[in-house]
């Protein structure tokens, strides 16, 4: 008689992202059978986040312009809320080619807020990373650079 055994992978799923992950070979009798398996897991996933949106606000006092920049930070599973107290690191370039890197923490709305100052011309605000513990930065689907010009 031939044996046939299989190998059982569950997933739970909550609000969007794996949580949970566990994997055992069950038997042709029923029973567990972890003998033979390569390997075993248990892993938890921590929740996303993605930067949504880079808005610009900017004053003029005589020749010199004043510019915010916004970085909006939220979760990725749904319902998106922002996510308070996230550090988000970013790098200005300014009209004279000059850079300024800056470090803000985000608001209860998930919003953090850099400013410089300059002469007229383009000014570019670039997200270089942003962290909070238990929360996994998706760089991928995020908005990490935009321009304004002033």
């Amino acid at each position: 008689m031939k044996t046939i055994s299989h190998s059982v992978l569950v997933f739970a799923t909550f609000a969007g992202f794996t949580v949970a992950s566990a994997q055992a070979a069950v038997a042709p009798d029923g029973n567990a059978d972890s003998s033979n398996l390569s390997g075993q897991s248990v892993s938890q996933c921590q929740p996303a986040m993605q930067v949504c949106s880079i808005t610009f606000t900017s004053t003029k006092s005589g020749s010199t312009y004043t510019v915010t920049g916004v970085v909006t930070v939220v979760q990725t599973s749904f319902p998106q809320s922002g996510v308070q107290g996230a550090s988000v690191n970013v790098t200005w370039k300014r009209p004279n080619a000059t850079t300024a890197t800056q470090s803000a923490v985000t608001s209860s709305s998930g919003a953090a807020s850099f400013s410089t100052t300059g002469t007229s011309g383009t000014y570019t605000l670039t997200v270089n990373n942003v962290s909070k513990t238990s929360y996994t930065f998706d760089a991928a689907d995020s908005i990490l650079s935009k321009s304004v010009i002033k």
